[in-house]
């Protein structure tokens, strides 16, 4: 769900803040805060998504958090 909301957000958001800003009679300012924020946002909702996946996939007794890791920031970057 992250991936995709990261996608979504890639994709359709600037037509999104577009539209939304159309509708709700927002500046330019509030509209190009939205697109340079949704870039952010995504990259952020991918991190997640892989430090979950780092965190629940092996099958480990002691569970250990780690919010960025050298295979995250490979898979993200590169992947």
């Amino acid at each position: 769900m992250l991936v995709i909301a990261a996608l979504a957000l890639v994709l359709a958001g600037g037509h999104i803040a577009n539209f939304v800003g159309a509708r709700l009679h927002l500046g330019w300012v509030a509209v190009t805060a939205w697109k340079i924020l949704q870039w952010p946002a995504a990259l952020f909702f991918v991190i997640l998504a892989f430090s979950l996946i780092y965190y629940y996939a092996p099958n480990v007794k002691q569970q250990h958090w780690y919010w960025i890791t050298p295979g995250s920031v490979v898979g993200v970057f590169f992947g």
